[in-house]
Parts: structure tokens; C-alpha cells; sequence
């Protein structure tokens, strides 16, 4: 799969930004639209901190992209050092053990019927996984042991929002430090989806709404926007700590 990377230098002017943020889902805490969107991955994303806790925002207003997250999974790995490594990642939502082409015979629009695509994506929004981290790696149901929380809540216009709050006593590198220059880098990876096979019969069927164009058929599905659901994207970023 291809992987699209953007690099984005990030600073936040004040420590008090990230002071009330919270992993509720609720992006109510944070300055909307959020301050980067990926145009690939067609996602909004942001992140903040306070003195002990490290907080990520991200917004996937499109139902196309909210599903290609839920049937593909995504990741975001962080890296301590600033460096590009992805030995500390949160899965979420977690990706499928086993991936199989889908018939695709009904395109889906990126308006769809909001209760149709929640039925889909919220049965992949219960659990995180964590992997790299002190301790409390593992499976988890929104938060584990050690205060890592994950949480994904779609809004009333139809937008899945995700929010991670991560303790910096989680990680092995120390990060309570003065050092104004300290920098994370944070990536974000959405798994591409296995390309589906298409069913001969017109568009109108009952198979699963993937791909792009109306509900019903009618429209060819942008070809730009298919190979983006096919294909594996990666959003690295730096953000500067305000310690």
C-alpha cells in the first residue's frame, strides 16, 4: 500500500490550552476546525498538553473515511525522541484480524444516512490497543490501568470524534523536563482497505455502502477519492511540548 506523509511543525502559544482538555469525545475543549487536516486521510487533527498529560484531537467528518477507519483501522504512534519510530502506538480503531475483498455493488455518499454508517463504525469504537508504553499495554475498553484513554463519539451532524489522553509517566522517556525545545513526533496511520470486488449487476444492490457518488448509484465513484480508500496514509507531525 502507498503512504502519503505530510510533515507539520506545531506549537502551541500557551501552557493553558491543554489544561481543561478531557477524553470525552466531546471536542468542545479544543478550537474548531482543529488546527491541521490531512487531505488525503481527510481527517482534522490537533494536539495539546498540560503538565502531565499529553491530549490528541482528531475529526473525520467524512462517512466514507469514518468507515475506511473502522474496517481498515488506524494507529498513532508517538515518539518520544522526535524522531519518525512507531514503537509506542495506540490502535484505535483496532485493526481486523482478517481483511477480505468486499462486493461492492451500492456506492455510498460522503452525506449518507448518519444511522447507517453509525451501525457500521460503532461496534469498532468499544476497544484500544496499546503497545510500547512502561506498562498497561494491551486491550482495553476506553481506559486502561495506567490512565490511557481513548474515546470515539460521533456528533450531532454526523462527525466521528476521537480524543486520546496519554500521561506522560507512561512512556520510558522522561518528558517532565525544562528543556523548551523538547519535541514529540506524533504519526497518525489509517490502514488502506483491501480493494473489493464489483458486482456485474447495476448499482442499487444491498451489498455494504463503500467506495464514493450518491446512495443508488448513478455517478462513477471519484477515482482520486477510490485509490484513497484503498491505499495506506501516514500523517507525521512534530509538536513542541510546553512543559
Amino acid at each position: 500500500m502507498k503512504k502519503s506523509i505530510l510533515t507539520f511543525a506545531i506549537s502551541l502559544l500557551s501552557l493553558s490550552s491543554g489544561a481543561q482538555n478531557k477524553a470525552d469525545g466531546n471536542p468542545s475543549d479544543w478550537k474548531l476546525p482543529l488546527q491541521n487536516y490531512d487531505k488525503d486521510a481527510h481527517f482534522q487533527y490537533s494536539a495539546t498538553n498540560n503538565d502531565s498529560m499529553l491530549f490528541i484531537c482528531i475529526r473525520i467528518p467524512d462517512a466514507r473515511f469514518q468507515m475506511k477507519a473502522a474496517k481498515a483501522g488506524m494507529s498513532v504512534f508517538i515518539d518520544t525522541a522526535g524522531k519518525k519510530k512507531q514503537n509506542i502506538a495506540i490502535n484505535y480503531p483496532i485493526k481486523p484480524n482478517e481483511q477480505t475483498p468486499q462486493k461492492m455493488e451500492r456506492p455510498m455518499s460522503s452525506t449518507a444516512d448518519i444511522n447507517q454508517i453509525k451501525k457500521i463504525v460503532e461496534p469498532s469504537l468499544k476497544q484500544f490497543n496499546t503497545k510500547g508504553f512502561i506498562t498497561g499495554n494491551g486491550t482495553y475498553i476506553q481506559k486502561n490501568i495506567e490512565g490511557i484513554t481513548v474515546v470515539g463519539v460521533y456528533d450531532e451532524i454526523g462527525i466521528l470524534n476521537i480524543e486520546y489522553q496519554v500521561p506522560f509517566k507512561t512512556f520510558y522517556h522522561n518528558l517532565t523536563t525544562n528543556d523548551k525545545d523538547k519535541k514529540l513526533t506524533l504519526s497518525i496511520e489509517v490502514n488502506g482497505l483491501p480493494m473489493p470486488q464489483f458486482s456485474g449487476n447495476p448499482p442499487g444492490g444491498d451489498g455494504p455502502p463503500m467506495g464514493g457518488g450518491p446512495p443508488g448509484g448513478g455517478n462513477m465513484p471519484d477515482p482520486q477519492e477510490m485509490e484513497q480508500m484503498f491505499q495506506s496514509t501516514t500523517t507525521i507531525f512534530k509538536y513542541q511540548l510546553h512543559l
